[in-house]
């Protein structure tokens, strides 16, 4: 059934921006994204910062220093208290929710593999590729019995899942983007399943009230990877589990603290031991290129 939910994710993504990007006008998609997760807050020259944006979105209308400082000052003034890749999901995802006609379950690139154990109600094949990130994230790791913490849930198909087939006492999804808890309170409700908006440097949870917590490609956009994986080791009970996937790119495409370097290095450097690596690249990859078929 990939032709399926690839039909509606390839026509949504062709639909224009919903009404929150009129904060960031005359600055367009990539250019956001450069000034919030390329430029400090306060630079020294926004002229710099001008240069800057524009040799990273060479095929974009150039944009001045002064029009740069305009649209971070409105930001500010929308998004007070937050820094620049938090604005940044405020919007992206705020934006889905308003522009998508069909709403969002998953929010990650998916997985296209063998997944041990996978075997899906009629409902759920159709999602087959995006719970299978999650499945192949959480290999090894029993969620029985165990309450479990899913941090960047998204709009909750994860935590639904999880809740669905593995059997946890309990599982509490945590989104920063209120649009995202907005959409997770949609579907039905039932004791032990929570969501939860908070912060991930920050999380809204009880120290060690936590026996595996996971998150499925959301830390590329916080702050602090070190402040992060310090909330995870407090949340965690002793002897839990932190599964764990992102993607990050080899270059400074992002910055340079969030090279894949860098987050070897905050993981080496963390309060947590790290038990197993895997390469899971191929299988998303693959995910990415049966898209792209359609």
């Amino acid at each position: 059934r990939l032709s399926e939910w690839n039909g509606m994710a390839m026509a949504a993504t062709s639909i224009a921006p919903g009404p929150s990007f009129e904060v960031a006008r005359p600055l367009d998609w990539f250019q956001l994204r450069a000034l919030l997760w390329e430029i400090p807050d306060r630079p020294n020259s926004w002229e710099e910062a001008a240069e800057a944006v524009n040799a990273r979105c060479p095929l974009s209308a150039r944009v001045s220093g002064e029009t740069l400082r305009g649209v971070r000052e409105l930001l500010s003034k929308t998004y007070p208290q937050t820094e620049g890749t938090r604005i940044w999901a405020q919007i992206l995802y705020s934006s889905v929710h308003q522009v998508f006609s069909v709403k969002p379950i998953f929010m990650n690139l998916g997985y296209l593999g063998e997944i041990e154990g996978l075997d899906l109600d009629q409902e759920d094949q159709q999602l087959f590729p995006f719970i299978a990130l999650y499945r192949v994230t959480l290999s090894g790791v029993d969620c029985t019995g165990r309450d479990v913490v899913d941090v960047g849930c998204g709009a909750g198909g994860g935590c639904r899942h999880i809740w669905k087939y593995l059997s946890p006492r309990s599982v509490t999804g945590v989104d920063l983007v209120e649009a995202n808890i907005a959409e997770c309170l949609r579907g039905p409700t039932e004791a032990g399943l929570a969501f939860v908006q908070g912060d991930a440097e920050a999380l809204p949870l009880e120290s060690q009230s936590a026996d595996v917590i996971l998150s499925v490609e959301s830390s590329h956009s916080y702050h602090s990877m070190p402040s992060f994986l310090r909330e995870i080791h407090r949340v965690l009970r002793p002897g839990g589990v932190f599964a764990f996937t992102d993607h990050r790119p080899m270059d400074e495409e992002w910055g340079e603290r969030r090279t894949m370097a860098a987050l070897t290095k905050d993981l080496s450097e963390s309060p947590l031991a790290i038990e197993k690596v895997w390469e899971i690249t191929d299988g998303v990859a693959r995910c990415s290129e049966a898209i792209a078929d359609f």
